[in-house]
């Protein structure tokens, strides 16, 4: 049985560069549909798409993501 209260192993800043870079590419096009796994990743992309409209459906899946509207799986 595992912990629920143990803490995340820490993340090297050369892993989420990695991360971050694959994320960029992924979700480069506001017109795609793309899913998003993390909390971190929806956070990454609103970042990257925070001066789209409202058309933009990578903005409204990060958001839709970070406010639970979109259940993990």
């Amino acid at each position: 049985m595992s912990d629920l209260s143990a803490p995340e192993p820490p993340i090297s800043r050369a892993a989420i560069d990695r991360y971050e870079e694959h994320w960029r590419v992924a979700h480069a096009d506001c017109a795609a549909d793309s899913s998003i796994s993390s909390l971190r990743q929806a956070r990454f992309v609103l970042t990257q798409h925070n001066d789209c409209g409202p058309r933009c459906l990578q903005h409204l899946t990060a958001t839709a993501y970070s406010t639970g509207l979109i259940e993990d799986i």
